[in-house]
């Protein structure tokens, strides 16, 4: 897998010098001069993407290669997630998926209408506690939804026509044809 992963980056690399024989091979084969000259013209800049990339995956080489060196001797430590103040954090304290989200979902709240259910904590030292909060999907539910109720009533008042028997598809698309001639004359 490795090799094969290399092998596509370098024919990504050296794309401009594989360009021209391969066009030159095209063109040749099926007489298509233009598009030489046109393959010829595209080698420039495809020469400067190429080393945009390999000075890219050079600098992510040394980075990481700078990276291991540092970290080389060195052992990393382990702690939990940040845990809001409470002594003991279970897993289901730490962040979810919404907490990455909350950013946005604030913005968009007159489109998402986010509901969220809360306790007012009072104490110092509180006890058992729970927060949930969902969005819901208003698009989903006020177009999506309807819109694919009613393809669905329209799609099944058609579903005589799909019965599964191949003559009778084979017998629609000669009549189409057969409408279609008509109708060009």
């Amino acid at each position: 897998m490795r090799a094969l992963a290399l092998l596509c980056l370098l024919l990504g690399l050296a794309g401009p010098l594989l360009l021209l024989p391969a066009g030159t091979a095209v063109a040749s084969a099926f007489g298509l001069a233009p598009a030489l000259a046109a393959m010829q013209a595209a080698a420039a800049p495809l020469a400067y993407v190429s080393a945009a990339g390999l000075l890219l995956i050079s600098l992510a080489a040394l980075a990481f290669a700078g990276r291991a060196l540092a970290l080389k001797n060195k052992v990393p430590a382990e702690t939990g997630t940040w845990d809001c103040g409470y002594a003991a954090p279970t897993a289901r304290m730490q962040y979810g998926a919404s907490s990455f989200a909350q950013p946005l979902t604030d913005f968009f709240q007159p489109i998402l209408r986010k509901i969220g259910h809360s306790p007012v904590i009072t104490e110092y030292f509180p006890g058992k506690a729970s927060f949930s909060a969902e969005a819901q999907a208003v698009f989903y539910n006020s177009v999506y939804l309807p819109a694919a109720a009613r393809l669905r009533t329209v799609a099944y008042r058609f579903s005589w026509i799909q019965h599964g028997r191949l003559q009778i598809y084979i017998l629609y698309i000669v009549v189409t044809l057969l409408l279609l001639l008509l109708w060009k004359l």
